[in-house]
């Protein structure tokens, strides 16, 4: 009988295999190894939304750089460097980030099957921001980076030679003083941005900044009267814009190269929406992983903090799980059901 626990070394062990099938020989040998790399970056199977044509020519283009250099196809992932501090595992990951990686390793599986030179994947984290912003801590922002590092490194002893992930921050770019002196010279701009946004979108950045603030964090903004939490809330929606990667020429340059293929959640001008996993587009920084069982299956799934708020008054069992790891992963809520949400932030 498959338990959580087999269910969930599966996913270590088993999400980088891939057998190339009688169809895929056949686009390669048809059409080359371009065109078979895009039918899988592409794939119905992981993309949430149809592909924009900016998207489209971003991908072709990172597939023929990296194979015309015989390099390893690169993609990207921008993300948040932070566990919003609402969560039960704040500052530090929890099982949404350790379905992400999974989630990842099996998109990539596909082309490296394929493809001997392999696909290096990025995580890009903002860290300074959030602690300009959303009164986070250094110390919370290390311990967030300390816990996602150990999440992919139970990944690494079984995935194959030619597929790698890394972590790179904005501090890989910029010294704290550096962003710091950038982001405060952007503020008149990006303020003359956020006031020409459409009224939803504003409130959309809004309510974002309301979710990311840690009242009680590295300074006690407890106390604060309406006024002043209006005057917190409306900078980090600012500090949103403001810490953009318009702002920053060497992160925007090295985030944008036409050798990147950047992934996202959910899809944007440039970004394919590929999910947090396969049937979530929570982000994995802002989010919770649990367990869905349904005929003696498991499914993973995130949920966002307003959609955790729901399932907690939702029977369910909280299962023991045993990783040789030194990350807080020690057990995991599993739920006898799918859920079926319709919000999705």
């Amino acid at each position: 009988m498959n338990t959580p626990q087999d269910h969930i070394i599966s996913l270590i062990q088993k999400k980088s295999t891939y057998s190339l099938s009688d169809q895929d020989n056949s686009l390669i040998q048809k059409k080359g190894i371009e065109a078979y790399l895009f039918s899988k970056v592409a794939s119905k199977k992981f993309r949430k939304s149809k592909l924009s044509p900016e998207c489209e020519i971003r991908i072709k283009k990172a597939i023929h750089f990296a194979v015309s250099h015989n390099d390893p196809i690169q993609f990207i992932l921008p993300a948040g460097g932070y566990k919003l501090w609402s969560l039960p595992s704040a500052p530090e990951a929890n099982w949404a980030e350790f379905f992400n990686v999974a989630h990842i390793i099996k998109y990539l599986a596909p082309l490296v099957a394929a493809y001997p030179q392999g696909a290096h994947f990025s995580y890009y984290l903002f860290t300074n921001l959030m602690q300009i912003s959303d009164n986070l801590s250094p110390e919370d922002v290390s311990k967030y980076m300390d816990s996602f590092q150990a999440i992919i490194s139970l990944f690494k002893p079984y995935l194959p030679s030619n597929i790698t992930i890394s972590i790179v921050k904005d501090t890989d770019f910029y010294s704290q003083q550096e962003y710091e002196h950038i982001f405060s010279s952007s503020l008149k701009e990006a303020q003359e941005i956020f006031d020409s946004f459409p009224a939803e979108k504003k409130e959309k950045y809004l309510k974002s900044s309301t979710l990311n603030i840690k009242w009680r964090g590295a300074s006690d903004w407890t106390m604060f009267s309406d006024k002043e939490r209006a005057e917190k809330i409306q900078f980090g929606a600012l500090s949103e814009v403001a810490g953009g990667a318009d702002f920053f020429p060497k992160i925007k340059k090295w985030v944008f190269q036409e050798d990147k293929i950047i992934i996202f959640p959910s899809a944007k001008k440039e970004f394919i929406g590929i999910g947090s996993t396969s049937g979530s587009i929570t982000k994995h920084w802002t989010g919770v992983g649990i367990l869905e069982e349904e005929n003696g299956r498991f499914y993973e799934r995130i949920l966002a903090p307003s959609q955790y708020e729901v399932a907690k008054n939702i029977t369910h069992k909280t299962v023991p799980i045993s990783l040789n790891s030194p990350i807080n992963l020690k057990e995991i809520e599993v739920y006898t059901n799918r859920f079926n949400f319709t919000q999705s932030k």
